[in-house]
């Protein structure tokens, strides 16, 4: 996987450098140090996102299984998320 990895940033260094030293030091600093970041906060806004609709879609089977009292639980750090588990009680009752 690193080697891949370095032959992508070769790649890219070529085509996009196009001879400039330079410029591709530049660009590899800029692709190693991107890539993690940019995992690192997307992982965070799935976590913040995607957790408060997994206890929606739990509720949701809860009550197509029969269980009426099934709810929603928790709260989203958007506010949206917040909404759709609060408006999704309230049409369960």
């Amino acid at each position: 996987m690193a080697s891949q990895c370095c032959v992508f940033v070769e790649v890219m260094c070529r085509v996009h450098c196009a001879g400039s030293f330079r410029n591709c030091r530049r660009l590899r600093w800029k692709i190693l140090l991107g890539s993690p970041v940019t995992a690192y906060v997307g992982l965070r806004v799935e976590k913040r996102l995607v957790t408060p609709l997994v206890t929606v879609t739990e509720a949701a089977r809860s009550i197509a299984s029969g269980d009426l009292g099934g709810r929603a639980s928790g709260q989203g750090s958007f506010g949206e998320a917040d909404h759709l588990i609060e408006y999704f009680n309230r049409m369960a009752e």
